[in-house]
């Protein structure tokens, strides 16, 4: 019996309902499991590897240019319409590229850029990055609730494994060892919370 596959199957619907779920990578649970669950990443824009957490730059970020999903297109702070020029493929991932007409002539310029346009990307799928930021503003305690429930899943890894960690060596055996050791924390979670009677019951439900 493929256990992974079962706890997938009947956790996906009968425990993810009204679940928020806090992570900094988020993209795949959140698309696949929307209707079930709220996904709160805690570092939406780090994981596009566009945006830094605080600016410590005078120049102003993405976070400062709207987007009006109406028109297909940024307002920058200057009042000005960025509006979409191409589409263009990096990372393999598909981004749409905008950029104001009016950037030579800016009196914000040199607070914006130091190129002839400031040009903004924007992924194919920034409206869920959007939404959970949105999320976040709305829950400022995210991190200490995040630190608070997770942090000691880490501790009790690192007592499991002993002072050497890992035993294995490359990248694939070092995988699949960590694997063992998070499904083994799971499944002793589960029992814990469920007692073995309700787990088993849980688990051959699964495969019906």
């Amino acid at each position: 019996m493929n256990m992974g596959r079962a706890f997938r199957r009947y956790t996906r619907n009968r425990f993810l309902e009204g679940l928020c779920i806090f992570t900094t990578r988020v993209f795949a649970l959140f698309l696949r499991h929307e209707k079930f669950l709220t996904a709160l990443s805690l570092r939406p824009w780090f994981a596009l590897g566009t945006e830094t957490a605080v600016s410590t730059s005078i120049l102003f970020t993405k976070r400062d240019f709207v987007y009006v999903a109406r028109n297909n297109e940024y307002r920058c702070p200057a009042g000005e319409r960025a509006i979409h020029r191409f589409t263009t493929v990096e990372h393999d991932m598909s981004l749409r590229v905008y950029w104001p007409s009016a950037c030579p002539r800016c009196h914000l310029k040199e607070r914006c850029s130091s190129s002839d346009y400031r040009r903004i990307r924007r992924w194919e799928h920034e409206h869920i990055l959007e939404a959970m930021q949105r999320r976040l503003d709305r829950k400022p305690d995210a991190m200490t609730i995040r630190r608070s429930t997770v942090e000691h899943v880490f501790g009790t890894l690192k007592q499991w494994m002993g002072a050497t960690h890992f035993l294995t060596r490359t990248l694939g055996r070092v995988s699949t060892e960590i694997s063992l050791q998070v499904l083994a924390y799971n499944l002793k979670r589960v029992i814990n919370i469920l007692g073995v009677a309700r787990t088993i019951k849980a688990m051959r439900m699964a495969q019906t």
